[in-house]
Order: C-alpha cells, then structure tokens, then sequence
C-alpha cells in the first residue's frame, strides 16, 4: 500500500517545499535582516567581552594545567593498568568470540541470500516511486530555484561590509590578547615537561618489574 501511494506522497511532500519556499522568498529580506541583526548584536557583545573572556580562559587553563601536571603521573599509571587489564580481558575471551562472530556472520549472509529477491523488488519500487514523485515536482523546484538563491546573494552581498567590520575588530582584540596567552603558556612548560618526564619514569619502572 505504501510503495503504491509513494508518488502521491512525494508530490504531496515537493508541493509542501514549493509552498514553504514561496514563503520564505516573500519573507526573506525581513529574515536576512533579522539574522544579519542578530549576528552583529552577537558579534559586538562577543568583542566587549573579549578581554574578560580571555581572562577568564587562562585562568581555567592554568588551573587545568596545573592540575594536570600533579596528578599526571598517578593518569599515566592508571592508563597503564587499565590498557593491561583491557588487553589481558580481550586476550581471554578472543577463544570464546571468534567462533561467535564468525557464526553470526554466516547466519547474517544466509538470511540475506535466501531474501535477496524480495530485498532487490522493494527497493527498486521505492526507487521507482521516489523518482515518479521527484519527476513531477521537479519543474517547480527548478523555477524557485534561481528568486531563492538571487534573493540571498543579494541580501548577504548588502550585509558584506558590516560582518567584515566585525571580523577585522575581533581579530583585532584576539591578537590583543594573544601575547597575553603565549607568556602563560610559555610559563607552563617547565612544568609540563617535568611533570612528562615523571611520568615516562614511572611507566620505565613498572615496565623494569614487570
């Protein structure tokens, strides 16, 4: 019944985009403008915050640093014990799997051989139905088609000026902010790489006695 009506439901759902594409082409400077709106008002809130908000993320990275750098070696034991106790687990039950998967792969090839047909009819009239439906609609498509794209590129070529007065102020304030960023990172360092060699040590040692 389904794949019977599938034309009909396509026309139906291609006359409810045409419909939904005429509104939109008659709305769309008021919706372009209220997006263009939104962006800037985003933008411009974004840049006044930048300073604050720079602040606040090397706060948050040094503090994830650090705490990284202290428990780092205890991290790197842990990884360790848990990749050996995931390798032992696989390793044990690999005996009892392979037949397992390798039977439901068999039983999965059988199924779908002895349905192949079946399979092979349905699809083909789903696709029959699907281009039916796309054949019939498509000539209004194709007519909406260019007042749709026509309509945003001249509306987001209007709004071009602005969003690049934008862009240039937030690069402006990021490279304001990124030597601020570096000489905390930099400060770091020493700290990462102690804590880096630490726990390369103690991987040795547990490696040495096992």
């Amino acid at each position: 019944m389904l794949l019977e009506n599938l034309p009909n439901i396509v026309q139906v759902g291609m006359d409810i985009v045409t419909s939904i594409g005429g509104a939109i082409i008659t709305n769309l400077p008021l919706i372009i403008d209220s997006a263009v709106q939104i962006v800037m008002t985003l933008l411009t809130a974004l840049i006044g915050a930048l300073p604050q908000i720079t602040a606040g993320a090397l706060q948050l990275v040094m503090a994830l640093l650090n705490g990284i750098i202290e428990n780092l070696p205890m991290l790197v034991e842990g990884a360790i014990q848990m990749v050996v106790t995931l390798a032992t687990g696989i390793a044990n039950a690999l005996p009892q799997l392979i037949p397992s998967i390798i039977n439901a792969i068999l039983l999965i090839t059988q199924t779908l051989y002895a349905n192949m047909d079946k399979i092979l009819a349905a699809a083909f009239k789903i696709i029959e139905g699907l281009a039916t439906g796309l054949l019939k609609s498509l000539p209004v498509l194709i007519s909406a088609l260019p007042q749709i794209i026509t309509a945003m590129i001249t509306y987001f070529v209007s709004a071009i000026p602005q969003i690049i007065n934008l862009g240039i102020n937030l690069f402006t304030s990021l490279i304001k902010a990124l030597p601020e960023i570096i000489v905390a990172i930099v400060r770091a360092l020493p700290q990462i790489v102690i804590a880096i060699v630490n726990g390369i040590g103690s991987l040795a040692y547990m490696l040495e006695l096992s």
